[in-house]
């Protein structure tokens, strides 16, 4: 099971509403800082893509999967027009740039093997416990990446985890033969 990506955030691109903006993509003191060097579409990109981290936990891979209404809102802040983000390429060397400065002034980081593996045991010894739909680990899985400021793709065979989560059944020891 993939993690995070596309397909996982059903909603995504769609207006959030004036709550939903305020609370997702308002930028701090700090963060309105982090934008001095930057003007136009350069300036807006980096500022929603910052702000899509802190709100789903990873990067926008397009401009489509950003809801229009929040996109409006950060460019009313940043002093852009929010055509101008038609202007930026997502994939673009900028734009993997702009990905690595929100990572080292906020402490989001790629999922690394440690990563993963206190994910798994979270999903073990926490999840397990409560939850045995996929839905909801997923989303269980998703809140605990947020909480520790994980990114990325982490793929899970959710079957064979969670079938290696259940107690295995002991089979009684064999009788001894006599010889």
């Amino acid at each position: 099971m993939l993690i995070t990506g596309v397909a996982e955030w059903a909603g995504v691109g769609r207006d959030l509403g004036l709550d939903g903006v305020v609370d997702h993509f308002t930028l701090s003191g700090d963060e309105a800082g982090w934008l001095r060097n930057k003007t136009g579409a350069t300036r807006l990109g980096f500022a929603v893509q910052l702000k899509f981290l802190t709100w789903r936990g990873r990067f926008p891979e397009m401009r489509l999967e950003l809801p229009p209404d929040a996109v409006e809102h950060v460019a009313k802040q940043v002093g852009v027009a929010a055509s101008e983000l038609g202007f930026y390429d997502f994939t673009s060397r900028v734009a993997k740039r702009h990905r690595s400065e929100p990572r080292d002034l906020t402490g989001w980081h790629e999922c690394s093997k440690t990563d993963l593996v206190k994910l798994v045991s979270h999903l073990v010894d926490v999840i397990w416990h409560d939850e045995r739909r996929e839905e909801q680990v997923r989303a269980e899985l998703l809140r605990q990446m947020r909480v520790d400021l994980i990114y990325g793709e982490v793929r899970l065979n959710m079957g064979r985890r969670l079938q290696l989560a259940q107690p295995v059944p002991q089979e009684p020891d064999p009788e001894p033969t006599a010889t």
